[in-house]
C-alpha cells in the first residue's frame, strides 16, 4: 500500500511525480526545525504555494512598532489558506500574492508613514490587497514560529 504524501508543488512540479522536483511536508517541516534553530534575530519564511495557509496573528497589548524587532523571531508567511490555490496574475507575470507582498516591503504596507514596514503591516497589507483582488478566494496567513520577535523593513524616505 502506497501512502498518501502532501507536497509544496511549484508552478513547474509534475505532479504525476512529484517526489522528482516537489517539496514533501515531511521535507518542509525539517526545513522549518533547522532554520529555526540558526543563530539570527528574525527569521522570516515566505511560502507562495497553494494550500500553504497555517497560523494566526497574535497582538500584544504593549505593541511598539520599533521594540518589536529587539526580540528574535521566526515567521512564516502563506499566500493563502490550506484550502486556497495561490493565483497568477498573468498580466504580470507572477503571483498576486508576490506582487502585493513586493509592493508592500517597497513601502505601500507603511501604513504610519514612518518609513518602517513591519511584519503585522505587511501582512495586513498583502491580505487586504489579494483578498480583494482574487474576490475573496485567497487569503494570506501568518505563523509564528519562535520568539516573540518581529521584523522590520526599512523603506526609503
Amino acid at each position: 500500500m502506497i501512502k498518501s504524501r502532501a507536497y509544496l508543488a511549484a508552478a513547474d512540479c509534475d505532479t504525476d511525480r512529484p517526489a522528482l522536483n516537489c517539496i514533501s511536508l515531511e521535507s518542509l517541516e525539517d526545513i522549518f526545525n533547522r532554520a529555526i534553530q540558526l543563530p539570527v534575530r528574525h527569521l522570516l519564511i515566505v511560502l507562495d504555494t497553494c494550500s500553504a495557509g497555517l497560523g494566526v496573528i497574535t497582538k500584544s497589548p504593549e505593541y511598539k512598532e520599533l521594540n518589536v524587532a529587539v526580540e528574535p523571531g521566526a515567521h512564516m508567511i502563506t499566500a493563502g489558506l490550506a484550502d486556497q490555490e495561490a493565483e497568477m496574475d498573468v498580466q504580470r507575470q507572477m503571483s498576486t500574492f508576490t506582487w502585493y507582498f513586493t509592493k508592500g516591503i517597497e513601502g505601500e504596507a507603511d501604513y504610519t508613514g514612518d518609513h518602517i514596514v513591519t511584519l503585522t503591516e505587511l501582512l495586513l497589507y498583502t491580505r487586504y490587497n489579494v483578498a480583494k483582488k482574487t474576490k475573496g478566494a485567497q487569503t494570506p496567513m501568518i505563523g509564528r514560529l519562535k520568539g516573540p520577535g518581529e521584523m522590520v523593513f526599512v523603506t526609503k524616505p
